[in-house]
């Protein structure tokens, strides 16, 4: 009789387990074909980062942009024309399928994608011009597998912009020095992720070094994006235009 109770306490555990893991695989789902059914649209991008040492003077900076995208099953790089724009117009970065255009100190910087594959590539890292929802849909889908599903949590629902939304953590990995932990929010309206925060806790000296930065996005519009967006045209604010020719290198001002 002494070995039923803990038996029943496993098989109880292992079932609860099983529970949330499939709870969890079903957003994840929904995530995805929500994400999928989203070819286009336009959406603000608030960004927030603090960074705190004690004895020193906290760090806060806030930025906000405006980013567009619009999916192009012609470009098998990318996959979508972007275009971001910063509102204190420090950021404006647009990307047509074939051609990447920036603008930085008044120059506009003309990139032929096609030449220079590796300088599109590298857009799927640029947090202001690819699509939040597309790539926190691209992180989290790796967890919906077997081997995974046990690193993901599901954490007890916020409010986001006065909706509620499901909280989830994946496990990161860290070291020994560096303790991170990532927090995306998914709308439990439209699916859609709306919200990440990254934590780091990083020694220096002998104290911690605490960061926090956080991507938010509100109105998002879902709709068939002009062209015209993704185009040098919708630029404004530059004096001239240079042909990237190589990393850290343009040429020909015109």
């Amino acid at each position: 009789m002494k070995y039923i109770i803990p038996i029943f306490i496993l098989l109880a555990n292992s079932l609860t387990t099983l529970a949330q893991q499939n709870e969890l695989k079903e957003i994840l789902n929904k995530i995805n074909m929500a994400v999928g059914s989203t070819p286009a649209g336009q959406y603000t991008l608030n960004e927030d980062y603090k960074k705190s040492v004690p004895g020193q003077k906290p760090v806060h900076s806030v930025s906000v942009s405006t980013s567009y995208f619009k999916i192009n099953s012609k470009d098998k790089v990318i996959g979508y024309k972007l275009a971001a724009v910063r509102n204190d117009s420090t950021y404006h970065k647009i990307y047509d399928g074939t051609t990447i255009v920036e603008l930085s100190e008044k120059i506009a910087t003309v990139t032929d994608a096609r030449k220079y594959p590796d300088e599109a590539k590298r857009l799927r890292s640029d947090e202001l011009l690819f699509p939040f929802i597309i790539s926190a849909n691209i992180f989290l889908q790796q967890y919906k597998a077997d081997s995974l599903i046990n690193k993901i949590q599901l954490l007890p629902e916020e409010v986001v912009n006065g909706e509620k939304c499901w909280k989830l953590m994946p496990q990161m990995e860290g070291s020994e020095n560096k303790k991170v932990k990532v927090y995306y929010y998914i709308n439990q309206t439209s699916f859609l992720p709306v919200k990440a925060v990254t934590e780091s806790r990083v020694p220096v000296g002998k104290v911690i070094e605490t960061t926090v930065f956080t991507h938010a996005i509100e109105q998002l519009k879902k709709y068939k994006v002009a062209d015209s967006v993704f185009t040098i045209s919708a630029m404004n604010g530059y004096n001239s235009v240079k042909e990237f020719s190589g990393a850290g290198n343009a040429s020909n001002a015109k």
